[in-house]
């Protein structure tokens, strides 16, 4: 049975000498203690998210704004602050459907790769959503680049990443082996401001991490469960969370089976146990 993967944190480090830094004294000089606040509420979501970035929208300025009891316009300059002393980085995808920003930072994703180092697995993320050099990159993370992808750390896309070559023929193969799978479109999911759309890449993440269930059957059930209970409906910003704890939960419960019908070979987990040993973990 497979485990889901985890990608974000239960905890982060936070410096003690927090209060000292230079940018945090002008962060709260010119917005008092709302704006400590409103960092530390985003580095949590973002930790608690995908661990070293989360989406940056207009549903997260009304969560935090609701959340913590401050004016959308207040949240809103002060986020405009964040940016601007590069407390938090902003990056424009427009490879996917609908195009998203992201917001991240350095110092967030050291820490992020510093907590994840105890797991002594492999941990991928996107090269255009991370910001570190390769040579400020542990060996554990492990870069996937983005085809078409138009945002500012373009200069890194390819670095850390697997080797090709001989893998490419297996790649192929389970490339060939996945195109009724893909051509499979996704139910959507109902949301307080309109129908969450799995895309492509998101339909490729949930399938790999729940490689050994029917996921389609599983969120065909989400899908009736939240039209039939509007009130437990999310909003689309916040939506993934509530589809992969759905997910988990049939998972665990063994629910939706795929039967083998065949050999089947899985690239990731190849590339996974070559990196493994060339790590030394």
């Amino acid at each position: 049975m497979a485990r889901p993967i985890k990608t974000g944190l239960d905890y982060f480090p936070f410096d003690v000498d927090f209060f000292s830094d230079k940018k945090i004294k002008r962060l709260r000089a010119k917005y008092g203690n709302d704006g400590i606040v409103v960092y530390i509420y985003v580095l949590c979501m973002i930790y608690g998210d995908k661990g070293y970035y989360t989406e940056y929208d207009e549903d997260l300025i009304l969560d935090i704004s609701d959340e913590l009891n401050i004016s959308e316009n207040s949240t809103r300059q002060i986020m405009k602050y964040l940016l601007s002393r590069s407390l938090l980085h902003e990056i424009h995808d427009s490879t996917l459907t609908e195009p998203v920003t992201i917001i991240s930072a350095k110092s967030i994703q050291r820490r992020y790769q510093e907590a994840k180092r105890s797991g002594k697995r492999i941990v991928f993320v996107k090269a255009g959503y991370w910001l570190l050099e390769k040579a400020e990159t542990l060996g554990f993370i492990k870069v996937h680049p983005q085809d078409n992808y138009s945002g500012e750390n373009d200069d890194y896309s390819g670095n850390n990443s697997f080797k090709s070559g001989k893998n490419d023929t297996k790649e192929r193969k389970v490339k060939k082996s996945k195109v009724n799978e893909s051509k499979v479109c996704m139910p959507m999911i109902p949301c307080r401001d309109g129908d969450f759309i799995i895309d492509r890449e998101y339909s490729d993440e949930l399938t790999h991490t729940y490689k050994d269930m029917d996921i389609i059957l599983s969120l065909q059930q989400l899908r009736s469960y939240m039209l039939s209970n509007p009130e437990k409906q999310r909003n689309m910003s916040n939506v993934r969370g509530c589809i992969e704890w759905w997910l988990s939960g049939d998972n665990n419960a063994g629910k939706y089976r795929r039967k083998v019908t065949g050999a089947t070979y899985d690239i990731d987990m190849f590339e996974i146990t070559n990196a493994v040993i060339e790590e030394g973990f």
